[in-house]
């Protein structure tokens, strides 16, 4: 079977942030706040399909198309083609029941939505790059032609670092792919054991939630220092759109697990799980933030007022 090469690959589904956005002409816009620049004037309107991508993210080696995007595929065959649905689900106040097949699905696709972003990635190569970057140098200061990096023999021979960096990149990238997937099946199993749903609605006008570039936020009060992301005792958080919010809660018991349980959060409560979130969201993105304009100009006028992060 055939499949169309695409090369723009989104780690945070447009079928996930179209929920955020709104429509013209065809077209769906969302704003954009940098994470460097917490100012209302550089807040930017951005069409979706221009964001949260990079150029052949998921791609693997391969002599067909199938075969280089069979990641790609993979989850928009199991989760993307089904968000609309989950979402839709969600939303719905009068629904209090799932069934097994359903709340599989969101927690799924929760947790692939964890483990895809480009933030861990990004961060692991940076470790590997200082590393790579230290023994190549020294490699040059002693006359050696290559060394052994990570169970892998490297050669520097007539090559510069950056050359040396992007083969390394390139080559390692598939298994890096491979073990996000891995890391992500190995979660949905755990989670499946004892997650139970809930979903959050702010009813007041003034209060709104946002999301950014990496929008599951783990939280473990059992845990201090760095949250493993695995931990099935992690508490995580997704905003929906700017009125919802779906958490899942690591505690259900086999006559809780299949019920959606329902808040609507309005006065003060709204206001503090707005900031809430704002805090979530801040310290998860790695580039920007994002939601409605009046949604990012509160999150900006409320550092402003603190004079400090949230």
């Amino acid at each position: 079977m055939a499949f169309k090469e695409i090369k723009r690959q989104h780690y945070v589904p447009e079928t996930y942030l179209r929920h955020f956005s709104k429509g013209e002409s065809g077209k769906h816009f969302i704003n954009v706040l940098p994470v460097e620049s917490l100012e209302e004037d550089k807040i930017k309107k951005i069409n979706i399909s221009n964001l949260c991508l990079q150029n052949d993210f998921y791609t693997l080696p391969g002599d067909t198309s199938g075969e280089r995007l069979a990641i790609e595929n993979f989850y928009n065959m199991n989760w993307e083609k089904h968000y609309n649905k989950i979402y839709a689900l969600l939303i719905n106040p009068e629904k209090h029941i799932v069934t097994s097949v359903e709340r599989e699905l969101i927690i799924s696709t929760v947790v692939t939505m964890l483990f895809r972003n480009a933030k861990f990635p990004n961060s692991i190569n940076s470790f590997i790059s200082n590393g790579l970057r230290q023994v190549y140098l020294k490699c040059k200061r002693d006359g050696n032609e290559h060394f052994i990096f990570c169970e892998e023999k490297i050669s520097i021979k007539e090559k510069t670092l950056q050359q040396v960096l992007n083969e390394y990149e390139t080559n390692s990238r598939p298994g890096r792919v491979l073990q996000q997937i891995k890391a992500a099946l190995k979660c949905v199993t755990l989670r499946i054991l004892k997650d139970g749903i809930w979903v959050s609605k702010l009813t007041d006008d003034e209060s709104e939630f946002i999301t950014s570039d990496n929008p599951v936020s783990c939280v473990n009060i059992g845990v201090s220092g760095r949250i493993s992301p695995l931990d099935p005792t992690n508490t995580l958080h997704l905003p929906l759109d700017s009125k919802h919010r779906l958490s899942l809660f690591p505690y259900a018991e086999n006559r809780t697990k299949h019920i959606v349980f329902r808040e609507n959060l309005k006065g003060d409560i709204g206001t503090d799980q707005s900031i809430v979130n704002y805090s979530h969201q801040h310290r998860n993105a790695e580039r920007f933030l994002l939601g409605t304009h009046s949604g990012l100009t509160k999150l900006v006028n409320m550092i402003e007022a603190t004079n400090s992060p949230l």
